[in-house]
């Protein structure tokens, strides 16, 4: 899920993703906005699309303000091109979140105990995100459903197919 929330005091383009385990802001957002950098011992190495990626820059203590609310996280810095924040299991376990994926919707506990509800928005590049994330792959349109496919030299014959190569006189 994605939206526009402030960090700091600057509006960020967000993604929710409970898929990551640490939250990230990209470095474009950290030298735009001149948030606070510190360096860290160890490095935090995750996976991505493009392969692993490393840092040992975080801005510790971001100010996240929802619905007059301040929630406060610990962002590693990352090369980010598609979103300025990214908040992970680390953040939205904190806070104990709940996400709707039908209303688009995450529930917070902020730290005064009162629920705050973030309605989040549409992504604004899901299929440009896709297309970077995969550029071997390409999309395919039928009817409301988008799908990658591999994109392969090799052509296929009735004989390569399990059962249908039984029956070559039915397809």
């Amino acid at each position: 899920m994605t939206g526009t929330i402030s960090i700091n005091s600057f509006d960020a383009y967000v993604l929710f993703d409970s898929g990551a385990s640490f939250s990230f802001v990209s470095e474009d957002f950290v030298v735009r906005t001149g948030i606070s950098v510190q360096q860290i011992s160890q490095a935090v190495t995750v996976s991505s699309a493009k392969g692993p990626i490393s840092s040992t820059f975080v801005c510790p203590g971001c100010r996240i303000s929802l619905a007059d609310e301040d929630f406060v996280a610990n962002l590693v810095i990352i090369p980010l091109d598609m979103f300025d924040v990214i908040l992970g299991m680390d953040w939205l376990s904190q806070y104990q979140a709940i996400i709707s994926c039908f209303w688009k919707t995450i529930s917070l506990h902020a730290p005064s105990r009162r629920e705050v509800v973030f309605q989040g928005s549409a992504p604004m590049f899901s299929l440009a995100l896709l297309c970077y994330m995969f550029p071997t792959h390409w999309l395919r349109k039928s009817g409301l459903l988008w799908a990658m496919t591999e994109v392969s030299d090799a052509t296929l014959s009735i004989k390569d197919i399990p059962v249908v190569c039984q029956y070559p006189d039915v397809f």
